[in-house]
């Protein structure tokens, strides 16, 4: 409970955009300590889906719900580079120093393939940006706790995906994470990054799984021939197991 407090104390501070949260209240379930960073993490989702913003400037760490398009450039966050000292750059994105902030906020720059902005932010915390493949950057942010939030800009298409939370697994344009149905049901969901509708498959615990449950530690590897192996499950006795799950079924 520290740690969700903690949470909305960094959103909600007075020096980041003020934030209208439409929070709602469910049955509360004990479960066990290794599954709390699984639970703030699905906290940190519903606020990132029930959130609205006063003022679209790209701030909470970049991550805005409302993913610019590169038609919205010209007037999303002010997108003209600061002056400051470069501290990274590349062909599509860029890290500043801005001059007029402390030393320890970055400004962060993503281009498209015409080398203009199409998103850009200024924030002190750990923010990384690096390929996913030759047409994809990853953009992703700690959260704390193990907790990491992550967006993905397609160079190709020029657009942006949906956030993120705690990935399983990041293999070329597919990702797959741990997820909760509306009826307090674990899933996985496995789909397309940038679109739906090219894949989205996903496989509920009670059907692969009925006996085991996802753990802090969960994650997913990729076998080849469209499998994944889902690791770190726990059973009724919180023995580690994992399982293999056929993609294309």
């Amino acid at each position: 409970m520290g740690t969700i407090l903690l949470a909305l104390k960094i959103i909600c501070k007075e020096n980041r955009p003020r934030i209208l949260c439409v929070f709602y209240y469910r049955k509360v379930i004990l479960m066990s300590q290794k599954t709390m960073s699984l639970i703030v993490a699905l906290f940190i989702i519903s606020i990132l889906t029930a959130c609205t913003y006063e003022e679209s400037d790209g701030s909470f760490a970049g991550f805005s719900p409302e993913c610019p398009q590169s038609g919205q450039a010209e007037n999303f966050c002010e997108c003209i580079s600061n002056v400051g000292e470069l501290l990274q750059t590349d062909k599509h994105f860029r890290v500043i120093q801005p001059v007029d902030m402390p030393s320890w906020y970055s400004r962060y720059e993503i281009l498209n393939s015409y080398s203009n902005i199409v998103y850009c932010f200024t924030t002190s915390a750990s923010v990384w940006i690096e390929y996913i493949n030759e047409n994809a950057l990853e953009i992703g942010w700690g959260a704390g706790t193990g907790v990491q939030i992550v967006r993905f800009y397609s160079i190709e298409n020029d657009i942006f995906s949906d956030v993120f939370v705690s990935p399983s697994l990041i293999k070329n344009e597919i990702i797959a994470y741990i997820a909760v149905s509306s009826d307090n049901c674990f899933m996985l969901v496995v789909r397309n990054i940038f679109d739906t509708e090219a894949y989205h498959k996903i496989f509920y615990f009670e059907d692969f799984a009925p006996t085991m449950r996802p753990s802090s530690s969960t994650y997913a590897i990729y076998l080849g021939d469209n499998q994944i192996r889902l690791l770190n499950l726990q059973d009724a006795n919180s023995f580690e197991t994992s399982v293999v799950l056929q993609l294309d079924k």
